[in-house]
């Protein structure tokens, strides 16, 4: 019989390799676009995320087996990671020349509002999270997951709002105008600026 935890990480697995694979195939190449301007000031942010990471892939645990699971943890996380893996090669796509793994600004850069940044603005990073969520769920029931997504969270609001800077420096009113009526990256939730 198959195990809900096998299940789990098969899922969980199953979402990486998708992200992997759509940010491999996703960079288009921009030869003959100038890049105007990059925004690398997002270290703190990143260290943030990462540490976040690690603590959800087990940094922390005296061994790296995972812990038997339910049915229900295993199918919320199952659901979880391929939604996110959905969903960030939706905005990859939606993206097209303009995605970079790192924030820049390209010439003609255009303002992105539909597909999935109708729903957040910053939906590459609501898919990473609910990846950690589910990485985390998938490898065992663990108190440290709240304290991953806290760092996580807080990392991703630095790189929120220096990314947020350029853009506004970039469209003017249009990219505050749209920050009224979309979320940042957990959806329906506006947090102040």
């Amino acid at each position: 019989m198959v195990e809900p935890t096998f299940v789990a990480l098969a899922g969980v697995g199953t979402g990486w390799v998708i992200i992997a694979v759509a940010m491999v195939m996703g960079r288009q190449p921009s030869a003959g676009i100038k890049v105007r301007r990059r925004n690398m000031m997002g270290s703190l942010g990143i260290l943030l995320q990462g540490a976040g990471f690690a603590i959800a892939f087990g940094w922390h645990r005296a061994t790296f087996d995972p812990v038997p699971i339910s049915w229900g943890a295993s199918v919320a996380a199952l659901t979880l990671a391929l939604g996110s893996a959905a969903f960030m090669c939706a905005a990859i796509r939606t993206l097209g020349k303009q995605w970079s793994l790192l924030p820049r600004l390209l010439e003609g850069h255009a303002l992105i509002d539909r597909g999935p940044y109708a729903v957040v603005r910053h939906p590459i990073y609501t898919s990473m999270m609910g990846m950690m969520i589910a990485t985390g769920v998938a490898l065992g029931p663990d108190r440290m997951l709240l304290f991953a997504v806290v760092l996580y969270a807080t990392g991703t609001m630095i790189r929120i709002r220096m990314e947020e800077r350029l853009l506004t420096e970039s469209f003017g009113e249009s990219y505050p105008l749209y920050m009224t009526r979309v979320a940042a990256f957990v959806p329906f939730v506006h947090w102040p600026r």
